[in-house]
């Protein structure tokens, strides 16, 4: 898939998604809803530093997510994997707090111990287009 292709895909992506966020520690995987969000072109996820998916991805940083993708009515599926980097970046959490406001909900400040941000970074994906059968692989 060329780039064009690749973005075009990527843009249908929200600033503010819904995915389903899977994750793998001990060979065992462990799925979950979550909001994944984009700040400074990053897509990113947060978390509190003592929930599950910290320690899961601490062992084992890769991931796969996916999204489902509406035309009409039909739907069709946005599947992205890679690994998942820690953010220790106090002006990017700065933005995530400006940017991202139900953050502030769970966290008072960008510095609070309980505050982990995620970097998802993205190696492949494959995409089934609404109303279609056959995906399109997608790399990064």
């Amino acid at each position: 898939m060329n780039a064009a292709n690749r973005d075009k895909i990527m843009s249908m992506i929200a600033p503010m998604q819904l995915v389903y966020f899977a994750t793998s520690l001990n060979q065992q995987p462990y799925v979950r809803p979550l909001t994944m969000f984009q700040v400074d072109s990053k897509y990113l996820i947060a978390t509190g530093t003592g929930d599950a998916k910290v320690k899961q991805i601490t062992g084992n940083p890769n991931f796969e997510l996916c999204l489902e993708v509406k035309e009409g009515q039909s739907t069709g599926s946005l599947r992205l994997s890679g690994n998942v980097q820690l953010v220790s970046d106090l002006p990017l959490k700065r933005k995530v707090f400006q940017q991202i406001s139900f953050i502030k909900d769970y966290w008072d400040k960008p510095e609070h111990p309980g505050f982990t941000l995620f970097h998802l970074r993205f190696r492949m994906g494959e995409y089934m287009a609404p109303g279609t059968i056959t995906s399109q692989k997608i790399e990064f």
